[in-house]
């Protein structure tokens, strides 16, 4: 049993894969009170060649052969032995001391069952960035910059996979009969590219009228359209 498990995606991350792995190996917390679980879904850029041996031996390596991102997800978590989880992607960043300050706020409140915290997002070729407060508004948060109880998150099945949002659904879930507790400080650094899910407004526009339409209420996410 380990204190956290850290999840990082991958589908074709070479690019980025290594910056992440760093971020997670550099944490202030002992790596005797973490693991890390790296789900790999059906790469094709040779990700897990290029990352070597040095990484992969002191990670618990799944590949899932291209079932999506939350199927994969969810394969992560299940195998987790953490008591707690957080998501990372393969192209965004954990500050060094991210865990162990989440861990720290999580022992502060017993009956917590979400920490979450601020985080940094950068733009792919662009000179801005921004910092998300997220104190008021728990929605504004990501999949990642969580720190998520296990027990509590398999209690709801984990994440849908017939959403596009699966993580606010989840928070939604958990927010009726739980404490959530916010930690005031950058526990994520989410860069946004091209590529991602998050840059494409149909997909946005499709989430938040998925969650609409579960949860017959319209949750406050962010628009995502910032550029």
């Amino acid at each position: 049993m380990k204190d956290v498990s850290v999840i990082i995606r991958n589908h074709n991350n070479k690019k980025t894969v290594l910056r992440t792995l760093k971020s997670v190996f550099s944490q202030s917390l002992s790596l005797l009170r973490y693991e890390i679980i790296f789900v790999d879904d059906g790469s094709t850029d040779n990700s897990l060649q290029y990352i070597g041996r040095s990484f992969l031996e002191k990670m618990h390596v799944v590949q899932t052969g291209g079932i999506g991102a939350v199927e994969a997800l969810n394969a992560g978590i299940r195998l987790a032995k953490g008591v707690w989880y957080t998501i990372l992607d393969a192209d965004d960043i954990l500050p060094p001391s991210a865990l162990e300050t989440m861990l720290n706020e999580a022992k502060k409140h017993k009956g917590a069952a979400v920490i979450y915290g601020d985080y940094l997002e950068y733009i792919e070729n662009s000179p801005f960035s921004c910092y998300w407060n997220v104190e008021k508004n728990i929605y504004h948060t990501l999949a990642g910059g969580l720190l998520i109880k296990k027990s509590i998150a398999m209690q709801y099945k984990l994440y849908d996979e017939g959403l596009c949002f699966p993580e606010y659904d989840l928070l939604k879930n958990i927010s009726l009969k739980h404490k959530m507790y916010y930690l005031p400080e950058p526990v994520y650094y989410y860069f946004r590219h091209g590529e991602s899910l998050t840059s494409k407004k149909g997909f946005v526009k499709k989430g938040i009228e998925q969650l609409r339409r579960k949860h017959k209420i319209v949750l406050p996410i962010r628009s995502y359209d910032w550029k």
